[in-house]
């Protein structure tokens, strides 16, 4: 996982699907994960630990004590070292962790970056990504069209096979209007 959060190919592709699933505009989310090696720079200089001695790094020259210390000022910033999501606050204020719309961002970020949040009221919260996306695609057609999407279609689309996750939108978009096919004609026939 880390090796992928490092990579900004991987990182772009997640804020944009972030940003695609949530409906949020594009440039909205950043996704950050800093160097996990970043504060132990300063175990891995050079020394010297007396004048006819070998040069060597510092964290290999350390007494037991110091090891000690130098693991406890390791573990102290083991929290830069996480993978964080954020968002533009005009986009989506996330501070309201009671509000539905941010439990189902934090499900779309555990589901696509595949770890749960840290932030325990928002662990596991908020719908599914499919059952999300399944929403955002019946109420599309559903205006669109100007019909009532039967609750059995809500099922069918959610449980559409498994697809390229740049795809899945269309896939279920398209799911739906071949079920709905039959319902439109006679609808059509109905207002006649």
């Amino acid at each position: 996982m880390y090796n992928n959060a490092r990579n900004p190919t991987w990182r772009l592709e997640k804020e944009q699907q972030l940003e695609r699933y949530s409906g949020l505009d594009p440039g909205t989310v950043v996704i950050y994960c800093p160097d996990r090696h970043m504060n132990m720079k300063e175990f891995d200089m050079l020394v010297q630990s007396h004048p006819d001695g070998d040069v060597k790094k510092l964290k290999d020259i350390l007494d037991p004590n110091r090891r000690k210390e130098m693991d406890a000022i390791n573990e102290r910033f083991n929290q830069l070292w996480h993978l964080q999501v954020f968002v533009d606050p005009n986009a989506l204020d996330v501070s309201d962790r009671a509000r539905e719309d941010v439990q189902n961002f934090s499900a779309i970020c555990e589901e696509l970056i595949g770890f749960p949040n840290d932030i325990p009221e928002l662990q596991r919260k908020g719908r599914r990504l499919r059952d999300q996306l399944a929403t955002r695609v019946i109420d599309e057609y559903s205006l669109a069209h100007n019909a009532q999407v039967p609750d059995y279609h809500r099922a069918l689309v959610t449980a559409s096979r498994r697809a390229d996750e740049a795809e899945i939108l269309d896939i279920m978009r398209q799911q739906l209007a071949n079920m709905m096919q039959p319902n439109d004609a006679t609808n059509d026939s109905e207002r006649s």
